[in-house]
């Protein structure tokens, strides 16, 4: 269903079910994402070669709420317990809903945030959509101007990452 401009009922109009219908019950099912609140999905991590290992404790989390086409979001991920593995080449992270087809010039940026990891200290970063498919991203770390992955921060004992965003979804 899409939203329909509400109509004005006027003096000695007979409403309908079907009026009531479109013009209300309809339209807060439009409303829904807007009044829903925040869903959770879990963003994955993947390298371009082999894939990092977040250790047994290590945890990746994901919110996002999307009204209309805007969907705003937020990813952490932590390494932590044992077996953290940093894998190898650039990391692709999953965002939630597909976002619009990037320019035919360029890419996007979906959102910001720090990495952090014990040998190499925090970083501002840079979630973009450069080279990727429509539900990933990858973090550039603004100091290296680098992918992270393809630098030396990769995933590690104490490695993090807080990214918070948005972007225009495909539909």
């Amino acid at each position: 269903m899409a939203w329909t401009t509400p109509g004005t009922a006027t003096a000695g109009q007979v409403l309908t079910a079907s009026f009531w219908n479109t013009q209300v019950r309809d339209n807060m099912v439009e409303l829904d994402d807007f009044f829903s609140g925040w869903t959770t999905y879990t963003p994955s991590i993947t390298g371009a070669v082999t894939n990092p290992n977040l250790g047994s404790t290590g945890q990746a989390n994901g919110s996002y709420i999307k009204i209309g086409r805007l969907v705003i979001f937020t990813i952490s991920i932590v390494a932590s317990g044992t077996g953290i593995a940093a894998g190898s080449g650039e990391y692709t992270f999953t965002v939630p809903v597909n976002y619009a087809s990037q320019p035919a010039a360029g890419f996007v940026t979906l959102g910001t945030g720090w990495v952090y990891n014990a040998t190499s200290g925090r970083y501002m970063a840079t979630l973009d959509n450069f080279g990727k498919s429509n539900n990933q991203g990858r973090i550039v770390i603004n100091q290296a101007a680098a992918a992270i992955g393809s630098t030396n921060v990769s995933v590690q004992s104490e490695f993090s990452v807080a990214i918070f965003g948005h972007y225009q979804t495909a539909s």
